[in-house]
C-alpha cells in the first residue's frame, strides 16, 4: 500500500462507525473492529516488510502465513533442497523454520530481537509435504522474550517442539519516541 491509501484506509476506517451511528441511529458497536483490524493489518504490512530482507529465509523457502500480536506460523513445502542425506527434512531446515516463527511472533511488541539461547526437540520426521512452526510468546520481559515453537508435519503430527529466548536489542516503541524526544530538545544552557 502507498502512503496516500494507508491515509484514506484509517480515515474511513475511523469516521465509518460514526456515520453508521448517525445514519442507523445505533452506538458503533463496531469500531473497536474496526481499530482491531486496522492494527492486525499494520502489524502483517511491518512483519513482511522486515522478511522480505530476511535472505536466509527467503533462500530456504520459508512463508510466513500468519501473524497475530504475540503468534507467529510458518511453513516450509519441502524441497529436495530440504531434505537431508537420508530424504527427510534437515534438522537444520526445521530450527530455521522454527526460530523464525519463534522470532516474528516476539517481534509484534515493535521492538528489535536477536536469538539469545534456544532447545528445540527432535520428535519425528517426514521425506514430503508441508511443515508448519507455530512460534507463541510465553513470557515478555524487559530485556528478554520467552516463545515456545510447535513443529507439526502434514497431517498435524507434532515433529518438533521448543523453546527460544530473545535478547531486546531496542527500547519499546514509547520508550525510544520519549529518547528520541529528549535528544532533539535544545541543549541545557550554561549561566
Amino acid at each position: 500500500y502507498t502512503d496516500k491509501n494507508r491515509f484514506y484506509r484509517r480515515t474511513v476506517n475511523a469516521v465509518l462507525p460514526f456515520w453508521e451511528e448517525a445514519l442507523t441511529g445505533t452506538p458503533p458497536l463496531a469500531a473497536g473492529r474496526y481499530r482491531k483490524e486496522q492494527a492486525m493489518e499494520d502489524l502483517e504490512i511491518r512483519t513482511r516488510s522486515r522478511l522480505s530482507r530476511n535472505a536466509f529465509m527467503l533462500y530456504n523457502h520459508m512463508e510466513l502465513e500468519s501473524v497475530q500480536q504475540d503468534r507467529a506460523v510458518f511453513r516450509l513445502e519441502i524441497r529436495p533442497e530440504s531434505k537431508n542425506p537420508f530424504g527427510m527434512v534437515h534438522g537444520g531446515a526445521l530450527y530455521t523454520l522454527a526460530d523464525n516463527a519463534a522470532g516474528v511472533a516476539v517481534h509484534t511488541d515493535g521492538r528489535s530481537y536477536v536469538t539469545q539461547t534456544s532447545s528445540l526437540h527432535f520428535l519425528h520426521n517426514q521425506p514430503e509435504g508441508t511443515v508448519r512452526a507455530e512460534g507463541r510468546v510465553r513470557h515478555r520481559g524487559k530485556t528478554t522474550c520467552l516463545a515456545k515453537v510447535d513443529i507439526t508435519g502434514t497431517d498435524g503430527i507434532l515433529l518438533a517442539t521448543g523453546e527460544f529466548i530473545f535478547f531486546c536489542v531496542t527500547s519499546a516503541p514509547a520508550e525510544q519516541q520519549s529518547l528520541n524526544d529528549a535528544s532533539s530538545a535544545d541543549p541545557p544552557r550554561k549561566l
